[in-house]
């Protein structure tokens, strides 16, 4: 059990990895079809939220990116739930084998409070909530993994005391009223 100044990790795993087909979840599907997670509890008289750990990456790589709410395939639901994304996913790579970018086994988390799961506003964290990291297996959306044990994943997760907002997780772009006076062609 890894620590960190205001929390406690475990990890819950509720399926192995078959080894016939290997492993790929569907990133359009949530909770993640495998169901590995990482649990973060608080440590006595601290509070975490999802919206605080903002800051994921591949040691040695570029930090993981929001996926705005909204966005095809985004799980990103202010205030409860946050996809990050391995940067660069979805991107052309003519030297791996699928032909697009290729991670060394998970492409995407989503981070989700244990006490609002149907994302209540607004949403003061208690002292007994847990924040969930759901864990999306796979080199990438397309290539799965053939088995845990040849593959070494090390992800930095840095918790943020300025955590997401609406406004940050949203896509951006200008906002069309829903309310039209008029519309010409």
């Amino acid at each position: 059990m890894a620590t960190n100044n205001k929390y406690t990790t475990d990890i819950v795993t509720t399926s192995a990895i078959p080894t016939s087909y290997g492993l790929l979840d569907n990133g359009a599907i949530f909770p993640p079809p495998s169901m590995y997670k990482m649990v973060f509890t608080p440590k006595p008289g601290q509070e975490i939220q999802a919206a605080g750990f903002r800051h994921v990456r591949h040691i040695g790589g570029s930090h993981f990116n929001i996926s705005y709410s909204g966005v095809a395939h985004s799980h990103t639901q202010w205030p409860s739930r946050f996809q990050l994304t391995a940067p660069g996913l979805g991107t052309v790579d003519p030297n791996t084998p699928s032909g697009y970018k290729e991670f060394p086994g998970i492409y995407k988390v989503v981070f989700t409070d244990s006490t609002n799961p149907n994302n209540v506003i607004p949403f003061p964290p208690p002292q007994n909530n847990q924040v969930y990291m759901w864990i999306y297996f796979g080199r990438n959306e397309s290539t799965g993994i053939d088995d845990l044990n040849d593959i070494v994943i090390d992800l930095d997760i840095d918790y943020d005391n300025d955590p997401w907002t609406l406004s940050t997780t949203s896509a951006p772009g200008p906002v069309i009223p829903t309310n039209l006076n008029n519309f010409n062609i």
